[in-house]
């Protein structure tokens, strides 16, 4: 099943139904449409290859937040999908739902949770979120889904909340550690100017910098802020990212992309299938890198007078999907 509006989901929604590696590991920045890959990973389930799920996140509200904002719609669209009504139990529970030929429940992330259900498919939302003073919600949920071996799938998504450093080598907890232990996809798009393709990241040799009327009023900043190419210089309205994400790719470890597109090399095998998706892929950002670039001003203002230090990590691993250390200095021209 594809995610039509969102390129970036195809390829996790591939793995996770097709395979080869049994755990996704999806490293975002928050609105950047992860709870849809729930949400059809499920549909894919139910309407074409059976088999009961668990979906975890951080706290009972958000869970019962996501099921009515996203699974309930699904219900109710789809009369495949007809919720079967349990003896004892209301036809619409919202933590629990009973499809006939499987089941589905939605619990926040708790030890008691993890330790004491199974299923062959397991997701975890808002990993980094999640209570960690038991145990790590990975690890206990990993070990509950191995009892299906090789038919079993399991999908982790978190923006870096834990990460140190200022990339995925230097941290050893949460999804950045995940990521970092996998084949470590990062997505490639074009530039709409020289056409050659570079990945939105700040890390090195990428080169990523913003651009933006510095301390201006909020609609300033929104209208006048651009991403500059690291290949030609050229100043990159946000009216094109929906281009440059429709033409986009996956490259991973062991991998290259040259200028026309082409990707070099065989990928690395790891047992884990990495994806880190950047808040400017974002399609689901109002005004996209205008509000970004408000959002990396403000933050930025409050670092420098040492007054909003967490209000700045916050903005970095939420917002733009980086790991939280990264330095401002590398983000902006």
């Amino acid at each position: 099943m594809n995610c039509p509006c969102l390129p970036y989901l195809r390829e996790p929604m591939r793995v996770l139904t097709e395979g080869p590696q049994l755990t996704v590991a999806i490293m975002a920045a928050e609105n950047s449409g992860t709870g849809r890959l729930v949400r059809n990973w499920l549909i894919h389930s139910v309407t074409q290859d059976p088999a009961d799920m668990l979906v975890y996140g951080p706290t009972e509200a958000m869970v019962r937040a996501y099921v009515k904002a996203e699974i309930e719609p699904a219900i109710d669209a789809r009369p495949e999908m007809a919720v079967t009504r349990r003896v004892g139990r209301a036809a619409r529970d919202l933590e629990f739902k009973d499809f006939g030929r499987m089941w589905a429940q939605f619990l926040p992330a708790t030890y008691n949770n993890l330790i004491n259900k199974s299923a062959s498919r397991i997701a975890i939302g808002g990993l980094d979120a999640c209570d960690r003073s038991t145990g790590d919600p990975y690890a206990l949920a990993d070990i509950r889904r191995q009892t299906f071996g090789t038919q079993s799938r399991l999908l982790v998504e978190s923006y870096p909340g834990l990460g140190g450093g200022d990339g995925p080598e230097a941290s050893t907890a949460g999804i950045i550690s995940l990521y970092a232990n996998s084949d470590r996809r990062m997505w490639y798009w074009p530039c709409p100017h020289c056409n050659r393709f570079w990945a939105p990241y700040p890390i090195r040799n990428h080169g990523l910098m913003l651009e933006w009327p510095r301390g201006a009023l909020p609609d300033e900043i929104r209208d006048a802020a651009r991403m500059i190419c690291p290949c030609c210089g050229w100043r990159i309205e946000d009216i094109w990212r929906s281009r440059m994400n429709a033409e986009g790719v996956w490259v991973g470890a062991g991998q290259r992309i040259d200028a026309r597109g082409h990707i070099i090399g065989k990928p690395a095998s790891f047992a884990t299938a990495g994806f880190w998706i950047s808040g400017l892929m974002s399609s689901g950002v109002s005004s996209g890198i205008g509000t970004l670039a408000h959002a990396l001003d403000r933050a930025g203002r409050r670092w420098v007078d040492g007054s909003g230090t967490g209000m700045y990590r916050d903005t970095i691993a939420k917002k733009f999907g980086w790991p939280c250390d990264v330095d401002m200095d590398r983000l902006v021209a």
